[in-house]
């Protein structure tokens, strides 16, 4: 059996567990809400702010494409903003259909790449994205996690207030010109200690890293006010989404939520992060008195909106391999 077959053979594999595990919390999540719960909850929903959910969703959508697009143009590549925004439709439909969110970031890298005809920028930039996106949740759910006490637990006060004060003193020392190349070359020192395969991954993101602090401060500054941006237009989705199963908690809780969303996405368990999302939700909000079936609706009601863009995504896969849409574009 050839190298590819056995790559081939894991990834089916991957997929079909996680596809497996998905539809076993999701089942058990419902089983425990009771299905008759989560049938008269779904006829109880106000419609008009799932339509909200969806318009908020979109709003993000284009942001996140713009973003996106700040970084690219930031390091001197030439692309459309619609080349940009379709490649997140392929990425989000692809999630859906490959073991894992990095099946999908290369997926989105690809298409890039094929439009700028630079690989390379293309992974800084993209990497870059990611970086921005991640730090509103965290730094902000942090906080909100330290103020809020949900489970009136200091160990887990001082660990949020902890996890909130090193990203932010981690940012200032990146972004500084001296502090940032000094933790640069202890981090590299370090990366040296780690086995061949972790040291190459571990270079290329320090190398990612040092193109992005190497940035001029007119391109991540406004690009770090987008990622802001989206992150509190995601809080005000899910406030309509609560709002839709006539559920009302405190803000700061879903801004928490939105945290162990976040990095539950991370975490290579199931599609799409279907049940672990509803999961993380029945959890949190059960906590101010939100009942399972309500929480798991919330879940799938945000799940619809990623849906429906993967949806589109699915269409320009079929565009391309109809001929409709071209691949290659270095003249975008």
């Amino acid at each position: 059996m050839t190298g590819d077959s056995r790559g081939g053979n894991r990834a089916r594999l991957s997929y079909a567990l996680r596809f497996a595990a998905s539809l076993t919390i999701l089942y058990l999540l419902i089983r425990s809400a009771g299905w008759s719960g989560i049938v008269a909850e779904l006829h109880e929903v106000r419609w008009r702010w799932i339509a909200l959910v969806y318009v908020t969703f979109g709003v993000t959508l284009l942001l996140n494409a713009s973003l996106q697009l700040t970084l690219l143009r930031g390091l001197g590549l030439r692309i459309t903003a619609g080349r940009v925004l379709l490649a997140k439709f392929l990425s989000s439909f692809y999630s859906l259909v490959l073991p894992g969110e990095l099946f999908a970031g290369v997926v989105k890298w690809a298409n890039l790449a094929a439009a700028t005809g630079d690989r390379a920028r293309v992974f800084i930039a993209m990497l870059a994205n990611k970086v921005l996106l991640s730090l509103p949740p965290l730094f902000l759910g942090s906080l909100a996690l330290t103020v809020s006490r949900p489970l009136d637990s200091k160990s887990l006060q001082w660990i949020a207030a902890g996890l909130a004060t090193t990203l932010a003193a981690g940012i200032t020392v990146f972004l500084h010109k001296s502090g940032g190349a000094a933790l640069e070359t202890l981090l590299r020192r370090v990366s040296g200690l780690l086995p061949t395969s972790l040291h190459n991954a571990a270079r290329r993101l320090l190398d990612g890293l040092h193109e992005l602090r190497m940035m001029s401060p007119g391109v991540y500054l406004p690009a770090l006010g987008i990622a802001v941006v989206i992150f509190a237009l995601s809080i005000t989705s899910m406030t309509f989404a609560t709002r839709a199963v006539e559920v009302t908690v405190p803000v700061i809780a879903l801004v928490w939520t939105s945290m162990l969303l976040f990095v539950s996405r991370l975490l290579p368990i199931s599609i799409a992060n279907i049940g672990v999302r509803e999961g993380v939700l029945a959890f949190a909000l059960g906590l101010y008195g939100v009942t399972t079936a309500k929480a798991v609706l919330i879940g799938l009601i945000m799940f619809s909106s990623t849906l429906i863009v993967a949806v589109l995504g699915a269409g320009y896969q079929v565009a391309l391999l109809a001929g409709w849409a071209r691949w290659s574009d270095t003249h975008a």
